[in-house]
């Protein structure tokens, strides 16, 4: 399974990576909206793990691109901002799942299906 995260916050990036990698899952993991359409025209994956509050942009801004792209995929969102605007948002975007920081292991891995 190939996941992105997309999350300024480096050490919330390569959190979220590690709980994956220990369930044997591949990850890439950038920091702004610019790495991230970078990488998606390149690469598919079949999980984003994306944060709102970005130093170029919103995360959401990112949601159509990702949509429009071919493949089974799932988006997540995951920021410390998680009020109803942001998640009448998301739910606007298709987006079903909708993770606040700070999180738990247990989360991110029932976000993906996994416990």
């Amino acid at each position: 399974m190939q996941v992105l995260i997309v999350d300024d916050e480096r050490d919330i990036g390569y959190l979220i990576c590690g709980i994956l990698r220990e369930n044997n899952m591949n990850c890439r993991v950038v920091h702004n909206l610019e790495m991230a359409r970078d990488l998606i025209r390149h690469q598919t994956f079949d999980f984003y793990f994306i944060d709102i509050k970005l130093p170029d942009g919103s995360g959401f801004d990112l949601v159509p691109e990702v949509n429009g792209m071919k493949g089974d995929h799932e988006v997540v969102m995951i920021s410390a901002f998680d009020g109803e605007e942001e998640r009448n948002t998301a739910k606007s975007l298709g987006i079903k799942k909708f993770i606040n920081k700070p999180f738990s292991k247990k989360e991110i891995l029932a976000a993906i299906h996994l416990r």
